[in-house]
């Protein structure tokens, strides 16, 4: 049986990475670590931060003024964007539910 959230899940994956990202790709982890209640509790954050990431691509794509600028943005995102979806841990998400996706990325960039 398909929870909810898969259902959530692939659509975002499947039409907004087609829509908005296609020139780029993610990878966003399944959350597999933590309770039942607190993976559940956990991927709605996971989907809520997707949906921020996207927004935040969207915002800050059309800045570059080269196409050569363009894809040094789009490697940047791509590679902190990755990083921030390979967490598979509930604990990852719910202690990071506060934080907006560019301060999520800018942690890790370090």
């Amino acid at each position: 049986m398909t929870t909810n959230y898969e259902k959530r899940l692939a659509i975002t994956k499947n039409e907004e990475i087609t829509k908005v990202l296609e020139p780029i790709t993610f990878e966003i982890a399944d959350v597999t670590s933590g309770s039942e209640k607190q993976i559940e509790w956990a991927a709605a954050i996971q989907i809520e931060k997707w949906q921020k990431a996207i927004e935040f691509y969207k915002q800050n794509v059309g800045r570059a003024k080269t196409e050569e600028s363009k894809k040094a943005f789009d490697t940047q995102i791509t590679g902190l964007l990755n990083k921030v979806f390979a967490h598979s841990d509930a604990k990852y998400w719910i202690d990071n539910r506060g934080q907006n996706i560019y301060a999520m990325m800018a942690a890790l960039a370090k």
